[in-house]
């Protein structure tokens, strides 16, 4: 009489089956610990936001001699901590590569365009001046150089700017009325965004008679090296 099989034996087929098939899941289990590891994040990048110029140069300047974590220098620098280094490092020892890590976000309003030329010139800023293409510079005013007393002078120059800020004034309406005329308005755009459009293309016509010495603005973000020199 034949033996009857023991279902519940490990040796039997179906627990060598089971026995194969815990090894088979444990496998891409492996595999996956080992993608997740390698695939983590290991580059943490993040902005500086309201730390002093003096205090982020010094930060910065410290990854040349520091292992500390950027969040764990400015945690650690003080006002006067930045300050007897910038003496001692940068003042006294020379070391004018600080000052590049140094930025200052500048707002220069009320200049003529012509200083605004002279500074826009520098190219190791980044900024953005008033664009007289898109922009009714009638009421900006103009800058009056000091004639001392060379009345003469004075008045001469600020007729021919008077002149040339009129002549603006009448052209820019002028020729934003003969745009209007020759350029139809498309049926899909807003009436106000046609009369913006046709007096910016005036503006670019027109500009030209805006003398040197109008007023304009503009921002900067520059670093302090740049403007040490």
């Amino acid at each position: 009489m034949p033996k009857p099989s023991n279902q519940n034996s490990p040796d039997t087929e179906a627990g060598h089956r089971s026995t194969h098939r815990g090894s088979a899941l444990e496998k891409p289990a492996d595999a996956g610990e080992t993608r997740a590891s390698s695939s983590a994040p290991s580059t943490e990048v993040f902005a500086l936001f309201g730390v002093e110029p003096e205090i982020q140069a010094y930060a910065m300047a410290k990854y040349s001699r520091s292992a500390l974590s950027m969040k764990e220098s400015l945690r650690e620098i003080s006002t006067q901590k930045a300050e007897k280094f910038l003496n001692t490092f940068y003042f006294q020892y020379g070391h004018r590569s600080i000052a590049d890590l140094a930025h200052l976000a500048l707002a220069i309003e009320r200049l003529s365009i012509l200083a605004a030329i002279e500074l826009a010139d520098e190219q190791r800023w980044d900024g953005q001046e008033r664009s007289t293409r898109y922009q009714d510079f009638r009421k900006s005013g103009y800058f009056t150089p000091d004639f001392g007393s060379d009345d003469d002078a004075r008045k001469l120059y600020q007729e021919t700017v008077d002149f040339l800020f009129a002549e603006y004034d009448a052209l820019s309406e002028h020729m934003t009325q003969h745009l209007i005329n020759i350029t139809p308005k498309p049926a899909d755009m807003k009436q106000d965004a046609y009369e913006r459009t046709l007096k910016a293309r005036a503006f670019d016509i027109t500009r030209y008679l805006l003398p040197l010495a109008t007023n304009t603005s503009l921002g900067e973000i520059v670093n302090a090296r740049t403007l040490e020199n």
